[in-house]
């Protein structure tokens, strides 16, 4: 054999080597990420009487979830009490409103990108990667809150795009959102900050349970869904800076007082306007799709109005937030009010749920709930 034939079968055996072990090593790193996945993936029901393991999230049982439910005490809207909305809202509120959304500053370009890109489920995960390693800050609040304790994680994420892939699209807006909110509100004092943190994990906990009822009942919207219960609260964030409007003392005023306002109600009589209105207008205002300016000014109508008080199209879109909603408050996820207002029967009939909660809420469903908990906790803990 002459020494180009023996050149030649060398390189061969060389290149087949380092074929072999980048095979190798491409097959470790899958597994590897598969493991931590694994972390958050929901037991099959037939293996539910198997030994947790240590490292996932302990969201007690459905049993006990059933009799929470159960009992849910539900807040009785007075008869003839309605809240504000755009059409009746009053002139001088309205041009005051107005006046300081214009104020509020615009969302950057970059994280209306990537927002828009995290609306999409198809969405290329090297295109987010991309446009998150362009912004430092999100980059390692991302890796923090991922290699936080509580997910226990059996090593430590290096890599954005698997931090992404383990907290899931839902769970980075939730953090983008913070980043947003951190831009656009006011400096905040420690007693609003407090506010603030009950808020957003409310807010977080919403869009998880919106996203995973819709995947569940109404199949292909989970993502806009959950965006919109992302932001269905947005208007309580900027509630800190309205000015206090004299309320109107009516004969309802001592039922009020006695039986304590619901957050929405209580908002209109001391502002003359509620969240829900406002924050529409600050969602209109930041250019926001249309599905999430509705949602966010129609999310508490299925606990006031009929279904025919809902424009057609944001019907069912209303009445998965405002379920979402009330499963977060009843499950301890209640943001500012403890307070739950009942959904009208006419909703559960139009859509075949059962009135009493029962069934709706599923281990996975419950995962993901505390999953998003997490994730802001432990993005709050290393901020």
């Amino acid at each position: 054999m002459d020494i180009s034939s023996l050149l030649f079968f060398g390189c061969s055996f060389l290149l087949l080597i380092l074929l072999l072990i980048l095979w190798r090593r491409e097959k470790k790193e899958k597994m590897k990420a598969t493991q931590a996945i694994k972390v958050f993936k929901i037991s099959e029901p037939h293996k539910e009487a198997k030994q947790k393991d240590e490292r996932e999230i302990d969201t007690g049982t459905l049993p006990e979830v059933e009799e929470i439910l159960r009992g849910i005490k539900y807040f009785s809207v007075p008869s003839g009490v309605y809240v504000s909305d755009k059409e009746n809202l009053d002139e001088r509120i309205r041009r005051d409103l107005e006046s300081r959304i214009d104020n509020i500053p615009q969302v950057s370009i970059d994280s209306m990108r990537l927002l828009r890109l995290l609306l999409n489920p198809e969405s290329n995960l090297r295109e987010i990667v991309s446009l998150v390693m362009t912004h430092p800050v999100l980059s390692a609040k991302i890796l923090q809150a991922v290699n936080s304790v509580y997910f226990h994680l059996p090593e430590k994420v290096t890599s954005v795009g698997r931090a992404i892939t383990l907290l899931g699209y839902n769970n980075v807006r939730s953090i983008l959102f913070h980043d947003i909110l951190k831009n656009t509100v006011a400096n905040k004092s420690q007693a609003e900050s407090e506010r603030y943190l009950k808020t957003w994990i409310h807010s977080a906990v919403v869009s998880a349970c919106a996203g995973l009822l819709s995947k569940r009942f109404f199949p292909n919207r989970e993502y806009d869904i959950a965006t919109a219960g992302l932001m269905h609260d947005i208007g309580k964030f900027y509630f800190m800076g309205l000015e206090r409007q004299i309320g109107e003392k009516g004969q309802l005023e001592n039922e009020f007082e006695e039986r304590g306002l619901s957050s929405i109600l209580e908002e209109d009589k001391i502002y003359g306007v509620n969240h829900a209105v406002v924050g529409s207008y600050i969602a209109r205002h930041w250019k926001l799709p249309e599905f999430i300016v509705k949602g966010i000014e129609y999310h508490h109508y299925p606990s006031l109005y009929p279904p025919e008080k809902i424009p057609n199209p944001y019907v069912t879109q209303s009445f998965i937030l405002c379920l979402a909603d009330l499963l977060s408050k009843a499950l301890g996820y209640e943001g500012e009010s403890e307070k739950i207002l009942a959904i009208l029967p006419e909703y559960y009939e139009r859509y075949g749920l059962d009135p009493e909660l029962k069934g709706l809420v599923t281990p996975e469903i419950l995962k993901g709930m505390e999953k998003a908990k997490a994730t802001v906790q432990s993005y709050v803990k290393v901020t």
